[in-house]
């Protein structure tokens, strides 16, 4: 059974045995008063994660899988153990440096409808980082070749494909997907939408999971720019070195023969290889 207003929160760990330690010491710390469970799912590391994090965190529930699974069916083994309201996928090369986990469950209080929240992603030197973005369309691309998303006044027309949001916000607002490096769903939701896409081993499965709560159920996706962390990128995407142009267009591909029609995805492709 559900415990009400209790937080998952379910990380994916691939190699990166000091940095998701970092991530969940940093966790830990600013969120002492925060009722949580973490789930840690590790994708078969060969760097001595799994009996690491089992004798340091025994408080914490490790799923040590027995081989590579991909990003997304990770994330949705570690989902299948979670028991709070909220589940909150969190990437390993993440570091907490304030409480942001209430502000972010505010979100879902404050608005109305709403079915995923996202938040300020940070570069390491507090720049900001793009944290949310909006669908792949004929237009949206097409105003990327020439640059007209950097002008700000245009920025209500424009939809640009990702931007710096504290550019532009200092209050909650509606985009069409938030990062996977940290996404807050209720789990009731996340069972509706059966999780992520299992056909897509890593790259744009919080867009594929965006795109099914927006426009087959209905809901909102909000980002809360006051809630705020620090996502050093790359991590363990860095393990798959010269695959990841491989799995980015892949599942970019896979992405627009299942939601788009193929006179959108002729345009779309045409105008992102100019790019």
């Amino acid at each position: 059974m559900p415990l009400d207003n209790k937080v998952s929160v379910v990380i994916v760990n691939y190699n990166t045995k000091e940095m998701t330690d970092t991530c969940i010491e940093s966790f830990k710390k600013y969120h002492e008063d925060l009722d949580y469970e973490i789930i840690l799912v590790d994708n078969a590391s060969n760097d001595g994660s799994q009996e690491f994090f089992r004798r340091k965190y025994p408080d914490i529930k490790f799923i040590g899988n027995t081989k590579n699974l991909g990003f997304g069916v990770a994330n949705n083994i570690g989902v299948e153990e979670a028991e709070g309201e909220y589940v909150l996928l969190l990437n390993s090369d993440t570091i907490t440096f304030k409480p942001f986990v209430q502000k972010m469950i505010s979100s879902f209080n404050n608005n109305k409808n709403v079915g995923i929240v996202g938040l300020n992603l940070l570069n390491k030197d507090n720049t900001p980082q793009n944290s949310y973005g909006f669908f792949p369309s004929k237009g949206q691309v097409f105003f990327e070749i020439l640059r007209l998303h950097k002008i700000k006044k245009l920025f209500p027309l424009v939809k640009p494909l990702g931007c710096e949001i504290s550019s532009f916000n200092k209050g909650d607002f509606l985009v069409d997907y938030v990062s996977g490096a940290c996404l807050m769903i209720k789990r009731s939701l996340w069972a509706d939408l059966k999780g992520f896409d299992d056909n897509i081993f890593m790259y744009f499965e919080e867009l594929d999971l965006c795109y099914r709560a927006k426009k087959f159920l209905g809901k909102n996706i909000i980002v809360n720019p006051k809630a705020q962390l620090i996502h050093l990128g790359g991590g363990s995407f860095e393990q798959y070195s010269k695959d990841k142009i491989k799995y980015f267009y892949e599942s970019y591909l896979y992405l627009l023969d299942k939601h788009y029609s193929q006179i959108d995805r002729i345009i779309i492709i045409i105008q992102l290889i100019i790019l």
